[in-house]
């Protein structure tokens, strides 16, 4: 199991290294300069220069990602020029909403998609199985920002339910908090159980055929305990896959929801290091959005091995 553990680690490293080198491309290589953002329009070609020059962007590209790659390897992301805080504790700041928003969500996702699906899967061809592909159809087709707007009259200004946008932490108030995040959770984790659902319904009808759950069904064990421990269990390899890829589409998708409902999280730094031209923001949070991809990737493949222990020996 070690071996596995450190072969799949040691796998991830080329992603990182190719996320780092086209991150700081695709940021140094675009439109506008920092340097004349932060000083203004007024500023002079002096005074941008020399600015320009203590924050390093005079000098060669090259010379530029060197430097940068040396700064990471001694765990410095970096200094925001706008908020003058390091950007690790910029993004800590804002990845708690991000975090709180995206597991409340999944939550969500998951007590919908699996029970619909396994539903789904044991009526094909019924009324269930049609609501089900009508219902995974506008999950898939629906914008998250006008479902959120949708929810957002009718819970929050029509019936006066729960709260239209903002953000209280959990450290503060506990239930607050959580009815702060209930309208923004239940939105995102509508769309994203669409992916689970119709997963969790292929693999089911998938398992359904093999010969294991008709020995099983003609030693007379109960339906739903065929369901439940037979097929259910060796379904989950591909539903885990479409949890994980759920999870982190949430996480990097959130950020129209952190909008429109007002939340703090990391999708808004994002935004606003973008139109600020805060190169340091900008290439820091991606790549901490990366190692996240790339933990919750780590943990999905452990699972497998956890789950199916042919997998290992791949």
């Amino acid at each position: 199991m070690l071996a596995y553990v450190l072969k799949r680690t040691f796998s991830v490293v080329p992603v990182f290294l190719v996320v780092l080198l086209v991150s700081f491309l695709l940021t140094h290589l675009t439109p506008g300069d920092p340097a004349r953002v932060i000083l203004g329009d007024t500023a002079t070609e002096e005074e941008v220069w020399e600015l320009r020059d203590r924050m390093g962007l005079n000098a060669p590209l090259i010379v530029q990602f060197f430097r940068y790659s040396s700064d990471l390897l001694q765990g410095d992301f970096g200094d925001s020029v706008f908020l003058k805080i390091p950007v690790t504790e910029a993004f800590l700041q804002h990845l708690a909403p991000t975090v709180s928003l995206t597991l409340l969500a999944q939550a969500v996702a998951i007590v919908i998609a699996i029970p619909f699906g396994i539903l789904a899967a044991m009526k094909r061809g019924h009324w269930p199985d049609h609501l089900f592909s009508a219902t995974v159809l506008v999950g898939v087709s629906i914008p998250s920002f006008w479902l959120g707007l949708l929810v957002i009259r009718f819970f929050a200004v029509q019936l006066g339910w729960l709260p239209a946008g903002g953000y209280v932490p959990m450290t503060e108030d506990p239930w607050a908090h959580l009815r702060y995040m209930i309208l923004p959770a239940s939105t995102l984790g509508f769309i994203q159980s669409a992916l689970i659902a119709r997963m969790t319904r292929s693999a089911m009808l998938e398992v359904m055929t093999q010969n294991y759950i008709r020995t099983a069904r003609a030693k007379g064990t109960s339906r739903w305990r065929v369901i439940l421990i037979h097929a259910l269990r060796n379904a989950l390899i591909p539903i885990l896959t479409s949890i994980g890829l759920s999870l982190t589409i949430m996480i990097s998708g959130s950020t129209i929801t952190e909008a429109v409902f007002n939340i703090p999280g990391v999708g808004q730094l994002i935004v606003n290091a973008v139109l600020r031209r805060d190169y340091e923001v900008i290439q820091g949070a991606i790549l901490m959005i990366t190692v996240i991809f790339v933990l919750i990737n780590l943990v999905v493949d452990l699972l497998y091995a956890a789950i199916n222990p042919v997998v290992r020996l791949r």
